[in-house]
């Protein structure tokens, strides 16, 4: 026995020593790949290299520093914020963010803890990344030429007012922002910016689906925006175009499909609104002196208001629009006529004939506004529209009318159509 006591010795120092060994070994590639050194992997990169992350959670926050780097993540790569901050900073131009999932800002307003914060940069790309639990979702502050494509974002989990911005685009120029999903967040908003693109993106549950402000050329096309508060709404710029957009279900309060405050030259075409409170609001708008806005082809239907002119300025053109089972296609916000040109519509409520087969009206569409004493007065009242109560009165004033009506507006053309089966949303 006294001579297997050796062995016997030495063979548990060696078996301690290789079961030690080999968690050591493990830990410490863990430790590379997984998490602590993602911030030193980053700034060994040399410009123009590529970081392939192996799926794993890495811990952040992460700044990247060096020129034209690409990281990827494969779908599979978490970068984890663990509530401080922002989570990946970019502060190098030519940056590609890829196919990462990017969660855990910190909870800061005023500081803009975002998912992604790119500032002061150019050619930056963030494509095909998941940003969740984030404050803020994607930060572009006094940058140009950057490009967010095929990304979805959504914020904190917790009540909306109190969540930050999808998209930030801040004094930005040429940004271009598509086939993105972004949910539960605030707005996304485009402000003192210029040459920003949305196009053929998703937004549901949010404040703004996309908010313009003090901005130029903003393209806003081929969007869907469902359940958000408000669809579009631009506010003191110049030069926007909002085309082959869907808009709907804003239907709250205040819920708008697109509004204009005091902006010029906007070009609003084959866009739908449908079942929102007011289809589309224009309040002092166009405000620049000798321009036009036009509102061309657009589906208005199932809106309690169609449009609502805030504001008694000229020079609106709206021409082949359709107004379908609105409560009100058009409404003002004061006893007055509707400004703006209006030839071409297609109003389900319009009686007339065509006689000789063109597709347009023997006679003018003039809808007018009657008294209205009671729920002129008291707008409370209007929650009882369509009941027989109020139908009555309705029909006693255009009856025996206590003041000349109002022409609301005059389509001298307007359309006919033997269906509206193609406008329905």
């Amino acid at each position: 026995m006294r001579a297997l006591r050796p062995c016997l010795v030495l063979g548990l120092v060696f078996a301690s020593l290789s079961a030690s060994a080999q968690p050591a070994t493990v830990n410490a590639w863990r430790r590379d790949s997984l998490g602590g050194a993602l911030q030193a992997r980053v700034d060994a990169l040399a410009p123009g290299e590529t970081l392939r992350l192996a799926p794993g959670t890495y811990d952040g926050p992460v700044t990247i520093r060096v020129p034209g780097v690409t990281v990827e993540g494969g779908g599979s790569a978490i970068i984890e914020g663990h509530g401080e901050g922002t989570v990946v900073s970019v502060r190098a131009p030519g940056v590609v963010l890829s196919g990462l999932r990017i969660r855990g800002s910190g909870d800061s307003m005023p500081l803009v803890d975002a998912g992604i914060s790119i500032e002061s940069q150019h050619d930056v790309q963030v494509l095909n990344t998941v940003v969740e639990e984030c404050l803020f979702g994607i930060d572009i502050a006094n940058s140009q030429k950057v490009r967010v494509e095929g990304c979805e974002i959504s914020s904190k989990p917790v009540q909306d007012t109190f969540r930050g911005d999808a998209l930030r685009v801040w004094y930005s120029k040429e940004v271009e922002i598509t086939r993105n999903h972004w949910h539960d967040t605030r707005d996304s908003v485009a402000w003192y910016s210029e040459n920003v693109r949305f196009v053929d993106n998703l937004a549901e549950r949010a404040r703004y689906s996309v908010h313009g402000m003090y901005s130029k050329n903003l393209l806003i096309e081929g969007n869907r925006f469902y359940s958000n508060a408000v669809g579009i709404f631009l506010m003191y710029g110049v030069g926007s175009t909002v085309v082959n957009n869907v808009v709907r279900d804003a239907a709250g309060a205040t819920g708008i499909g697109l509004g204009l405050k005091e902006t010029s030259v906007v070009y609003a075409k084959d866009n739908r609104f449908v079942y929102c409170a007011t289809g589309i609001l224009i309040d002092n708008a166009p405000w620049e002196p000798n321009t036009r806005n036009w509102f061309m082809g657009n589906t208005l239907a199932f809106d309690g208001a169609g449009i609502v002119l805030a504001n008694d300025r000229e020079g609106n053109e709206l021409s082949g629009n359709v107004f379908h089972s609105n409560r009100v296609d058009v409404d003002t916000e004061a006893r007055r006529t509707s400004p703006g040109r209006w030839e071409g519509n297609v109003w389900d409520a319009y009686d007339g004939f065509d006689r000789d087969g063109d597709g347009v009206g023997d006679t003018p569409y003039v809808p007018r506004r009657y008294g209205d004493v009671l729920t002129g007065t008291r707008p409370a009242t209007q929650f009882f529209r369509g009941a027989p109560i109020l139908a009555l009165i309705g029909l006693l004033e255009r009856l025996v009318p206590l003041t000349e009506p109002i022409e609301l507006l005059r389509d001298p053309k307007p359309r006919l159509l033997s269906s509206l089966e193609d406008h329905e949303p």
